[in-house]
């Protein structure tokens, strides 16, 4: 590679890093003020000023029950549950090397569920003073991880190949689906309720103590990515696979 080729390919890292910088600041400026809109905005709507004095100095009264105890939770859930998942996709991009990859196309996140339908239409019905609703998160976490075992093992040849990571993922997590339709199908209507809204996900009713549910495994997790700050994000193989076959790859950018 000649100097003047050198030069442009890290102006081009640059400007990469530039606008990715720039999107960040402008991504938490639009997060922080949908989050303001939010506490704004609901069946009881109440002006900027006293949702800023209700924050600042809580008091018993109505409008700060509905603050704290009702608005503030679901969107500091929302935050941290869409940090979670941005988190674990651009981990798993990173691993198999494929902008494309996500928990859900390598069958990881079928696997949770897998897990997640089972406990709530078999066990927790048939073992109900057993077992408890909070270890759901634990048994979608088993799921999780065999799941992701089972993908590597059955992709492993001479060592893992991202392509057979993603082909694998891809039929493990059509299987994984259909056993978890099946469960929903024969079970009870309540069970198969609870099934579908944890599936779906919902803010609905959230409290102050689903926030610290979820909280100790985001902290626990975090720092696990801080060893390697030079691993490689997706803009970076955008970079890098420019530099090496001259032409753009929309889906990476």
């Amino acid at each position: 590679m000649t100097q003047s080729s050198t030069l442009t390919y890290e102006s081009g890292a640059n400007n990469e890093s530039n606008r990715l910088l720039h999107s960040l600041w402008l991504l938490s400026l639009l997060l922080a003020a949908s989050a303001g809109l939010s506490l704004c905005l609901g069946s009881f709507p109440t002006q900027p000023l006293q949702v800023l004095g209700a924050l600042t100095a809580p008091t018993h009264s109505d409008l700060a029950f509905i603050i704290w105890q009702l608005r503030l939770p679901r969107i500091v859930l929302a935050i941290l549950v869409g940090a979670a998942l941005a988190m674990a996709g651009a981990i798993l991009q990173s691993i198999v090397r494929n902008p494309l990859a996500s928990p859900d196309v390598v069958g990881i996140t079928s696997g949770a569920a897998l897990a997640a339908v089972l406990y709530l239409t078999l066990l927790s019905t048939s073992l109900s003073t057993l077992l408890s609703i909070h270890w759901l998160p634990a048994a979608a976490m088993l799921g999780a991880l065999a799941s992701a075992l089972l993908v590597a093992s059955l992709a492993w040849k001479n060592g893992i190949s991202p392509s057979r990571v993603v082909l694998v993922g891809i039929g493990l997590a059509a299987a994984m689906g259909a056993g978890t339709t099946l469960l929903i199908v024969i079970s009870e209507d309540s069970a198969a309720m609870t099934a579908y809204v944890w599936l779906t996900g919902s803010l609905y009713a959230a409290q102050w103590g689903d926030v610290m549910g979820l909280m100790p495994w985001l902290l626990a997790a975090t720092p696990l990515c801080l060893p390697f700050p030079d691993m490689p994000m997706p803009w970076h193989w955008a970079i890098k696979w420019r530099k090496g076959l001259g032409c753009l790859f929309c889906v990476a950018e």
